[in-house]
């Protein structure tokens, strides 16, 4: 069986219909399409792109197609976090994909497999697409992360109610994690976010699945390219790693990996040099934050994250512009 899909998309008309062709090449047939407001008129283009595309597309019957049209711009946080509520409210587990990515056609089938094998351990939240670290090897074999790797990812409705309780709590530092350069570029990273300095929504699960040591399976090759450098993109702009990682096919005698026993991940000890870049520097980020934030940062948002977000209601059915 083939889960559904959720696509959150916002201004590329190019990018949604890509996915949709691609999910309904695997054999996708539930849809869930969350697109937020249009802020200006190439945003307004776009979407009327979409909209005539959408209302052929939800012709065919043998489909289930849900679409939820935001009349505002929500901003990319509030924005992917009530789809994903949204979608979760409605099936027991799915893919996530967002408009600026280009899976593999085996990201599909690597998602359902794994859906259905790790269903019942709850030490695993996310089923990722991505391997950003060593794409493609001559002896592959998948691994496991502390981190979430949310380009192009998968996981079950009990299993998100819990990372959006914990994404959006407000927990104490410990006094042990004070000079912990890992606890603090998360922890600082949420802060800011959920204090609304940053529109993002990863790196408070990201901080939330640190914390927690939630696990997230790592494909052996690299299933999902993200090309979201273009003139839409929110937090890049250039064709720079780890973007436009190339894809590659599982291999034919893919198995899945037991659960990790060590606390330490080595393949987290790459992300943190070669993608996070996190360094001794990062010791005293929760000492230099306590000033940075109160008298040079600037809010994007007046109200916090948590704020922004309970007062969207998500639809029951279908929405149309």
């Amino acid at each position: 069986m083939t889960s559904p899909v959720l696509i959150v998309t916002y201004a590329r008309s190019a990018g949604l219909i890509r996915l949709i062709e691609s999910s309904l090449k695997s054999g996708v047939k539930s849809f869930f399409i969350a697109i937020d407001g249009p802020r200006n008129q190439f945003a307004l283009s776009e979407q009327a792109i979409m909209k005539k595309y959408l209302e052929n597309f939800q012709l065919d019957l043998s489909l289930e197609v849900n679409i939820w049209w935001r009349k505002e711009n929500l901003g990319p946080a509030v924005s992917v976090l009530s789809a994903i509520n949204w979608f979760f409210e409605n099936v027991s587990e799915g893919i996530v994909l967002e408009d600026d990515l280009e899976p593999e056609d085996d990201f599909f089938k690597f998602a359902n497999l794994s859906l259905l094998n790790y269903r019942d351990v709850d030490n695993v939240w996310i089923i990722s697409g991505s391997r950003l670290i060593e794409p493609f090897s001559e002896n592959p074999v998948s691994t496991w992360s502390n981190y979430p790797m949310t380009w192009g990812w998968a996981t079950w409705a009990n299993k998100w109610q819990l990372m959006y309780r914990e994404l959006l709590s407000q927990p104490r530092a410990s006094l042990a994690n004070i000079f912990d350069r890992r606890s603090n570029y998360w922890d600082i990273g949420a802060k800011r976010s959920k204090g609304g300095f940053i529109d993002a929504w990863d790196l408070p699960l990201a901080s939330a699945q640190f914390r927690l040591k939630k696990l997230t399976l790592i494909p052996p090759v690299n299933l999902i390219r993200n090309v979201g450098f273009d003139s839409q993109a929110t937090h890049t702009i250039s064709d720079q790693f780890p973007l436009n990682i190339p894809t590659f096919q599982l291999p034919m005698d893919y198995q899945h990996p037991k659960i990790p026993t060590s606390k330490m991940l080595d393949y987290d000890s790459k992300l943190e040099d070669e993608v996070y870049r996190i360094t001794i520097k990062h010791s005293l980020l929760r000492v230099w934050s306590f000033f940075t934030d109160r008298f040079l940062l600037k809010l994007i948002y007046e109200l916090p994250l948590v704020k922004r977000i309970e007062v969207l209601k998500t639809p029951n059915v279908t929405t149309t512009p």
